[in-house]
């Protein structure tokens, strides 16, 4: 019966809301999505997730104003909300913020500091000419290591991970020229402090959407 159902509702699925929630309400039943990912997808902003939900509770109080202390907010709770898989959200988070750099095409200098969990603002990028291949290659690399990674945990897949971050942002406490690229071990709060990072070098709207995207497309099991 809930095979059926569940078949049902996604031939329905028209990217509506309510058909929508229709169908994440079938694989609820059927047990291939869990209440935890249904809330996890409401707090990433899912129109569906949210007719399952409702509205989240502090909502009502929230600045509209976009900037990246609006986002340190919206991560922190991330985290909270994501007790389920200790550091797996915000890694996933991470990643797809440093993508959303990196599609950009941004690039920043050796001016910009990050240690023990603290960023300093950078100075302007607009001195930049544009991103260098290499670079952009060898960011490419490392995000594609860690996603690889994630989908295959092994030790193998970390030494890969670890390889293809580029050398300078594997220096502890020095300054980093992309400190947005997570790297084996970090802590949740390394890994928030990355997403902050990865605002400074794009915009918190556009990092903002990288991640909800992500994670939505993650507890969908894509």
């Amino acid at each position: 019966m809930n095979d059926r159902v569940l078949r049902q509702t996604e031939r329905l699925r028209d990217g509506n809301p309510i058909t929508e929630s229709a169908y994440l309400i079938a694989r609820l039943r059927s047990g291939t999505l869990t209440t935890d990912k249904v809330s996890l997808m409401a707090y990433c902003g899912d129109e569906a997730a949210r007719v399952i939900n409702g509205p989240l509770p502090w909502e009502a109080n929230v600045n509209p104003a976009l900037n990246h202390w609006s986002l340190r907010d919206w991560t922190y709770h991330l985290w909270d909300r994501s007790r389920c898989w200790p550091g797996e959200v915000l890694l996933r988070a991470s990643v797809a913020a440093a993508e959303a750099v990196w599609q950009a095409g941004e690039e920043t200098c050796d001016c910009y500091g990050y240690h023990d969990g603290q960023v300093w603002d950078p100075h302007p990028n607009s001195h930049h000419d544009g991103t260098d291949g290499s670079a952009s290659d060898a960011q490419r690399a490392a995000i594609s290591a860690i996603r690889s990674w994630l989908a295959c945990p092994c030790e193998d897949h970390k030494q890969a991970w670890f390889s293809a971050i580029p050398a300078e942002d594997t220096e502890f406490g020095g300054v980093f020229t992309k400190p947005w690229l997570p790297i084996p071990n970090d802590s949740p709060r390394t890994l928030k402090m990355r997403v902050l990072a990865a605002v400074y070098q794009s915009d918190e709207d556009t990092v903002r959407t990288a991640i909800q995207t992500d994670l939505v497309r993650w507890c969908l099991g894509g």
